[in-house]
């Protein structure tokens, strides 16, 4: 009985499971990357931000993913797993770290909560994008983007 189950269970998930067209779909690469500098308010200074999008489901526009943090990017995969999820991921890097410009004048908490918002603003406002931005991420980072 149990293993009858078990035969139901995988003919179920099988079915559910989205399936390739062909090998040469299988192999596409789920996101297409691009770094870019988003503007802040403050004249001339941008932040590194590393673009996920899909690389299927057309031109968007999508929800987008915001993440802040101090340096470096996250991880491909995980960045790959929420476009292939339907959603553009920006991995945004804090001001004055890694390939950002500026430094955080008049007070960490203050630039931070500036950055945050100029960078959801900028996001919600591009053509791929559906005007929808959520965050993830804990730490510093999770505040700036809550701010």
């Amino acid at each position: 009985m149990a293993s009858s189950s078990l035969a139901r269970l995988a003919h179920v998930t099988d079915a559910l499971l989205p399936q390739p067209a062909d090998a040469a779909e299988e192999a596409a690469p789920a996101t297409v990357d691009e770094r870019i500098m988003i503007p802040t308010r403050d004249e001339g200074v941008r932040l590194s931000c590393l673009l996920s999008k899909p690389s299927t489901g057309g031109a968007g526009p999508w929800p987008c993913l915001l993440t802040m943090h101090y340096g470096g990017d996250h991880p491909a995969q995980g960045r790959a797993d929420m476009a292939l999820a339907g959603f553009v991921v920006a991995d945004v890097v804090f001001r004055g770290c890694y390939h950002s410009e500026g430094m955080a004048d008049g007070g960490i908490y203050v630039t931070l909560a500036n950055d945050g918002f100029d960078v959801c603003e900028w996001l919600a406002a591009q053509e791929w994008c559906d005007g929808q931005v959520g965050s993830f991420g804990g730490s510093q980072g999770g505040f700036a983007q809550n701010l």
